[in-house]
């Protein structure tokens, strides 16, 4: 199986919402912030601004193949426009034990060429990874494939290296 990080894509001519002070405390559960909304620009799917947001389309795919996932709604308003924009915070879980260790490159610590091992992600669809300063999400292919089909924007998805896992000579 195949894996992909899901990143904001920085080249996409977005809208970004603004996060308000209360939204970025790491306890905002509901809160609401502004967005400045440019008709010449699209309204992105996905975000990292400061903390992953997604659209309702995207929430909706993600928790086709992950029905656990917890979200919480966030609001943003354009009061110019009158408008008011859904984006939901997605907890997406944690699981380290899917990292390579044996053959991910590491960096004073820090994930720097990330290596999926494939037996212990095998049942996952949608998960993260993290290590001291970052998270990674990761979905399989069969989500990747969703994604796309589906014309979602915001986001890239990036390839990562897989591991068949119990061979310990360390080749990929």
């Amino acid at each position: 199986m195949k894996y992909f990080s899901l990143k904001a894509d920085l080249t996409a001519i977005t809208n970004k919402p603004t996060l308000s002070q209360e939204m970025k405390r790491e306890g905002a559960l509901l809160d609401i912030g502004t967005l400045k909304y440019d008709s010449n620009k699209i309204l992105a799917d996905y975000m990292e601004t400061p903390i992953p947001l997604v659209s309702d389309a995207l929430k909706n795919v993600l928790k086709m193949y992950d029905s656990k996932l917890k979200t919480t709604p966030l609001y943003f308003n354009d009061i110019k426009q009158g408008k008011q924009y859904l984006y939901w915070k997605v907890d997406v879980s944690v699981a380290n034990r899917c990292i390579a260790e044996t053959v991910t490159k590491r960096q004073n610590g820090l994930i720097a060429d990330l290596v999926i091992d494939e037996k212990m992600a095998k049942h996952l669809n949608v998960f993260s990874v993290k290590d001291n300063q970052k998270t990674i999400w990761v979905v399989n292919q069969i989500v990747a494939e969703s994604l796309l089909r589906r014309g979602l924007s915001g986001f890239e998805l990036k390839e990562i290296k897989t591991w068949k896992g119990g061979v310990e000579d360390g080749r990929l």
